[in-house]
């Protein structure tokens, strides 16, 4: 709704000398505030610097002070442009967030000033698999649950599927599909936020022809991510979860020689994928005195590897998988590496060497892994995705040589809370026009 009175915290837009005002600006005064944020520098026409909520401004001929904070909440907002009779409007948004705004207004009827006003918020279609308090950041927009989308829910009602129709804004996660079947049902989308770095459940191209543009949050998942693959990476090597469940079925017994399983110091990792997360994997293996060995697109400068404190080898991808103790899959996904790992591969791989994957099951082909692990082409594999999730193969479920967890990478509540305010941080800032502030894909 337009801003008719008060904004708080903020104050009304001061009146102007008689000679200044044209029968324009006199009509869009009416109507605008002009809104503070915390603090206004002292002028010459105030003897105070904190303005109280609900104070009007007195009127003045001069203004001495410039750079006035805008108002803080974010929000959508609309430029104004005022000359002397003249009003040029714009439907373009300003920042809100740490941005300037300068008034200047001087006896010599020179006038030049911005003017910032809140428009109707935006429709936000919100994912219900994250709970609502988490999205306590954006209470000034509409909140649409994604059941109005997927028709998930009777009680959606006929409101919330034409809200949908008006949505200009998408959260979505790596379970739900956005295609070209479900954006056709959006006309106004102009942002799809993934909660996650993975995007490959997204129709980017197809985004992208529209002009809507798609975000992840790739900073949040890295550490809990390379967490997750070192405790993979240990428990498959010294056999945790199959000897918890023998010890529970009491099928367990004690010795010298018995339950064995393989260390990791003076062992080599094959990292696969050395991004922000093959890095952080990579230091961790590092201070469980393994050697790192990596196969990237791209090879990492050394001195990007010394500015992070890492000592690791690039080598072909062949190579890796014919000397690598664990073999670790960090890459995302695309079609070019669709079963990277596949019969080939695993054969290539030395018999006591394990295989961790915790990027997309995608990765590997799952028909060819079983034979392997039932074979003993590998000693063994860890798996956090699946080539076909959620279902999961009943061959893995009967094997002890494999390690399976369900996706959860980034599970845990401090990973998921930060990816859900990565994931607003770029609906906050494509509301305030900031394009830079976003991961865009």
């Amino acid at each position: 709704m337009w801003c008719t009175h008060y904004v708080v915290p903020g104050v009304r837009i001061p009146h102007f000398p008689q000679k200044m005002k044209s029968e324009n600006v006199q009509a869009c005064l009416s109507i605008f505030t002009f809104c503070f944020m915390h603090r206004m520098p002292s002028a010459d026409y105030w003897d105070y610097e904190e303005i109280p909520h609900n104070t009007k401004v007195p009127a003045a001929d001069c203004w001495d002070y410039e750079e006035i904070p805008a108002f803080s909440t974010p929000g959508r907002w609309v430029l104004l442009h005022f000359v002397p009779s003249i009003i040029a409007y714009g439907n373009s948004r300003i920042p809100c967030f740490s941005k300037k705004i300068t008034f200047f207004h001087s006896k010599s009827c020179t006038f030049n000033f911005f003017v910032v006003t809140l428009q109707p918020e935006m429709k936000i279609i919100v994912d219900t698999m994250l709970p609502n308090e988490w999205f306590g950041r954006l209470a000034e927009h509409e909140l649409i649950p994604d059941t109005a989308l997927y028709g998930e829910s009777s009680d959606c009602g006929d409101t919330a599927s034409t809200k949908v129709l008006e949505a200009e804004v998408l959260t979505t996660n790596f379970y739900k599909p956005v295609r070209k079947e479900l954006l056709d049902k959006l006309p106004k989308l102009k942002l799809v936020t993934q909660f996650g770095v993975g995007y490959d459940n997204i129709d980017v191209a197809g985004c992208h022809k529209r002009g809507i543009l798609v975000t992840n949050t790739p900073q949040p998942v890295i550490e809990p991510t390379a967490e997750l693959c070192m405790a993979l990476i240990m428990g498959i090597a010294r056999r945790t979860a199959e000897l918890d469940r023998g010890i529970r079925d009491n099928n367990v017994q004690f010795g010298l020689l018995r339950n064995l399983g393989h260390s990791l110091y003076g062992k080599t990792l094959g990292i696969i994928g050395m991004g922000n997360i093959g890095r952080s994997i990579a230091r961790r293996a590092i201070a469980c005195g393994m050697k790192v060995i990596y196969h990237n697109r791209h090879e990492v400068t050394s001195e990007r590897l010394t500015s992070e404190g890492l000592t690791a080898e690039y080598v072909s991808q062949d190579e890796l998988l014919r000397t690598a103790d664990y073999v670790s899959l960090n890459l995302p996904y695309t079609k070019e590496v669709h079963h990277l790992i596949g019969e080939r591969e695993l054969r290539m791989m030395k018999r006591d060497a394990f295989l961790i994957n915790t990027a997309r099951g995608a990765h590997v082909d799952e028909q060819a892994l079983i034979k392997a692990l039932r074979e003993g082409w590998i000693a063994g594999a860890a798996l956090d995705v699946y080539e076909h999730e959620p279902q999961i193969s009943d061959e893995l479920k009967e094997l002890d040589n494999v390690l399976l967890v369900p996706h959860i990478g980034t599970g845990t509540w401090e990973g998921r809370k930060a990816m859900c305010e990565a994931m607003i941080d770029n609906i906050v800032a494509y509301a305030n026009n900031e394009l830079d502030k976003m991961t865009l894909v």
